[in-house]
């Protein structure tokens, strides 16, 4: 390793990033692929909007046994606007999937990842299409519930 890869300040500590390298982090739009900050707050008003939009009654209770937390944690984000640790972040994301990423960076969100939200929506839909239209075929062949 040389000290040009690794740069270090006095004592061997690495130095700080440039003052004109820390301004230009988080302000691209996401047309370059680069991360659009969010504050907290508004980062959990997109959260709780979602799974209240997925499960409009009982949505701590749904969620909270959805993805493995207390219902209380689930209530915390839906009523102070709390943001997921990491951990909860994760299960929500394994859980909604692409619609859940879509759905919390809403108009931050890449093309692609609505893109894939749409794909995984169209997937679910055709397997919700086909397992009626074997229900169907079932009725219509005479058999009984």
């Amino acid at each position: 390793m040389t000290a040009s890869l690794f740069p270090t300040g006095p004592f061997g500590r690495p130095a700080s990033m440039p003052a004109a390298s820390r301004s230009a982090m988080g302000k691209s739009d996401r047309s370059n692929g680069r991360i659009v900050p969010c504050d907290g707050r508004t980062l959990g008003e997109r959260v709780a909007s979602y799974l209240r939009a997925k499960h409009p009654e009982k949505t701590a209770l749904y969620v909270a046994s959805e993805i493995g937390v207390s219902a209380e944690t689930v209530r915390k984000w839906l009523e102070q606007g709390s943001v997921p640790n990491g951990a909860a972040m994760l299960a929500l994301i394994r859980r909604y999937r692409m619609s859940f990423v879509d759905g919390v960076l809403g108009e931050d969100a890449d093309e692609w990842i609505a893109e894939l939200a749409r794909h995984e929506e169209q997937q679910r839909l055709e397997a919700e299409a086909a397992a009626i239209r074997q229900k169907l075929a079932f009725v219509m062949s005479g058999g009984a519930r």
